[in-house]
């Protein structure tokens, strides 16, 4: 069979594949509706699967051969179905029925032998429909690039970890180093009181005189923790007037690598027009990777199967407010109070830091935080005010 120069040489993984059936299936059932087609898809799942049995493969490369761990085309061809699904997102079914061309993408690729390999696609459809018959997939092993990237989001983790660690050290030390002058001071008055009144009779006045120091001392200490904890919230706000959608889409692109190695899907739903917010991004985003980091961890030791692995995150808006929300399939949260309750924790592990935290970004954008659980899962809602009505019509009128 004649195939470009490249075809045998590349390094690549090029598949060729006989696309001609299903093209004519999909024009014939959806002519350029892609709508319609996206509509059949969700609504039934069976689809796809049965367009399958109208892909074959023509050839494949050496390259293509080692990657899917087969013998020859052959071997390839009899067990096709188990191994190349054929577009299991309808991808190219789409691009079809769309008109277009180019498509890609990314998966993890299952071989003969067992192991499962992440790669890169990319096919350019044929622009003479006679030629659907041979439409080539180039396919790249990315696994090296995966490896390094999960190292890095572990290093980065640890990291955080550590600064998290760290932060929590100096603040309890710092509290500790000053707070434990007067409460020294409070216990050693205490044991004066008691030999005072413990005498006959009883020296009332030394007492009294000594249950002012005591009070005294006991409000110092008050002034020291109060003086730390400000201390702790003493980062300035940097507000400025953000997309509540954008905000949201790169939170989650900061949780993708957790979310994917814990096999958890995340979906994001966005009301269409929402008003921009007046927030300290780097803030509010914190708020949403904390959130959503709880739900995969609640859920990352679910046995596979038991529920549904999603997380699911939305944002809309009210008259004042917009609103988060991140939901669960997790086994939530048996006392709603102790949650936000700072230094408590269901993970053995956790710090117990993470909704205290959140708590207190949300109130000081003037916000609320509420969690609402139940044996289904969590659901884990805030809001901030929207900018003032004013100011937000001078926004929409200047973009």
């Amino acid at each position: 069979m004649n195939h470009p120069d490249v075809f045998l040489d590349s390094p690549i993984a090029i598949l060729c594949e006989d696309w001609s059936k299903i093209r004519e299936v999909v024009l014939q059932d959806f002519g350029d509706d892609v709508e319609r087609l996206n509509q059949r898809i969700e609504e039934d799942a069976t689809y796809l699967h049965r367009l399958r049995g109208m892909h074959s493969i023509v050839d494949a490369n050496p390259a293509a051969l080692q990657l899917l761990g087969v013998r020859d085309v052959a071997h390839l061809q009899s067990i096709v179905h188990m191994l190349l699904p054929a577009d299991p997102t309808g991808q190219v079914v789409k691009a079809i029925v769309g008109g277009e061309r180019r498509c890609e993408g990314e998966r993890d690729l299952p071989s003969a032998l067992g192991n499962r390999t992440p790669i890169l696609w990319r096919s350019t459809l044929p622009e003479d429909p006679a030629n659907f018959n041979r439409v080539y997939f180039f396919a790249v092993d990315v696994s090296r690039q995966k490896q390094a990237q999960a190292e890095l989001d572990l290093a980065r983790a640890n990291l955080n970890h550590a600064g998290r660690l760290s932060l929590v050290g100096e603040l309890v030390a710092s509290m500790t180093h000053e707070v434990s002058q007067p409460i020294s001071s409070i216990a050693i008055l205490a044991g004066a009181m008691d030999k005072w009144l413990s005498h006959a009779p009883p020296r009332v006045e030394k007492a009294a005189a000594l249950t002012r120091k005591v009070l005294a001392n006991a409000n110092h200490a008050g002034e020291v923790i109060a003086r730390v904890r400000d201390f702790s919230r003493s980062a300035q706000h940097h507000l400025s007037e953000v997309d509540p959608t954008k905000l949201l889409s790169e939170a989650i692109a900061l949780v993708e690598p957790e979310s994917r190695r814990q096999g958890i899907s995340v979906s994001v739903s966005a009301q269409t027009g929402l008003r921009p917010i007046s927030v300290d991004p780097i803030q509010i985003k914190q708020v949403v990777v904390n959130l959503v980091i709880n739900a995969i961890q609640a859920m990352s030791g679910q046995v596979n199967g038991a529920r549904e692995r999603r997380i699911q995150v939305a944002v809309r808006e009210t008259q004042d407010s917009c609103h988060f929300s991140i939901a669960d399939a997790g086994p939530g949260f048996a006392d709603l109070t102790a949650a936000v309750t700072p230094f408590f924790s269901t993970k053995r592990e956790g710090l117990g830091l993470g909704l205290s935290i959140c708590r207190r970004i949300v109130e000081d954008h003037g916000g609320v935080l509420d969690i609402e659980s139940d044996p289904s899962g969590a659901r884990v809602t805030f809001s901030v005010p929207f900018l003032a009505p004013h100011a937000s019509d001078r926004e929409r009128v200047a973009g």
